[in-house]
Formats: structure tokens, C-alpha cells, sequence
């Protein structure tokens, strides 16, 4: 199965996936704590497939470029950059599920680090 058959199953697979999920969770009593770890299982798989190097087809700004402006960068670091930034969220969403005060704020404060040191590393270190 080639690469654009995975992706066309799994647009056609995700919005029932996703809809059966939500369905479930609001049906459930404790509906809102299910839909916060299904948003937590979701960034850590996410951050996985970043940090392997792969799914640069789901970056913002990157996939709508063309071949030339594409080929100036490093794939597989930039995908790992994203991987890192998006671990950053889960201590964010951590904090909602056991809702703790100090988890955010050290969330937050990481969040806003892990930005400058996207904005820098990315311009230096991403480009080839």
C-alpha cells in the first residue's frame, strides 16, 4: 500500500473514528475527563510520528509549498522540531484532566520557551 492509499483510507476512516469517539464520551458520565484523554493519547501519537521524522505532509506552511521551497529545508529535522513542540502540550492537557494549578503555570511558561526556541533553532538549524 503506497502512500497516498494510507492517506486517502485514513481521511475516509478518521471522521467516523472520530464522531463514535465523541458519541461515547458524551453519552458516558464522566464524558468530558474520556474526551481529555483521547486528547492527550492523541498529542503523544502525534508527537511520535513527528519525532520519528515523518508526517512533514501535516505542517502548516510546509505542505503548501512547492518542490523548490521545499527542498531548502531539512525534513526530519523540522518534523522533529514540530514532535518536540508538540509534547509541549501535554503537561497543558494534563493539568486539565488532574487539575492542578501548578502543572499549568509550569505548562504555560514552557509553551511560551518552546516558542522562542522554535522561532530561533527553525530559522538556523532547519534550513539547509
Amino acid at each position: 500500500m503506497d502512500d497516498s492509499s494510507k492517506l486517502a483510507a485514513l481521511a475516509v476512516i478518521s471522521p467516523f473514528l472520530i464522531i463514535a469517539i465523541l458519541i461515547f464520551a458524551l453519552v458516558s458520565p464522566n464524558g468530558s475527563e474520556y474526551i481529555s484523554w483521547i486528547f492527550l493519547l492523541a498529542m503523544i501519537v502525534i508527537s511520535v510520528i513527528f519525532l520519528c521524522g515523518k508526517g512533514t505532509w501535516a505542517i502548516a506552511g510546509f505542505n503548501t509549498m512547492n518542490d523548490s521551497e521545499k527542498s531548502q529545508y531539512d525534513t526530519k529535522k523540522l518534523a522533529s522540531l514540530v514532535g518536540l513542540v508538540s509534547l509541549t502540550t501535554i503537561p497543558l492537557i494534563l493539568s486539565a484532566i488532574i487539575e492542578s494549578e501548578g502543572l499549568l503555570i509550569f505548562s504555560i511558561i514552557l509553551m511560551v520557551c518552546a516558542s522562542i526556541f522554535v522561532i530561533v533553532f527553525c530559522n538556523k538549524r532547519c534550513m539547509l
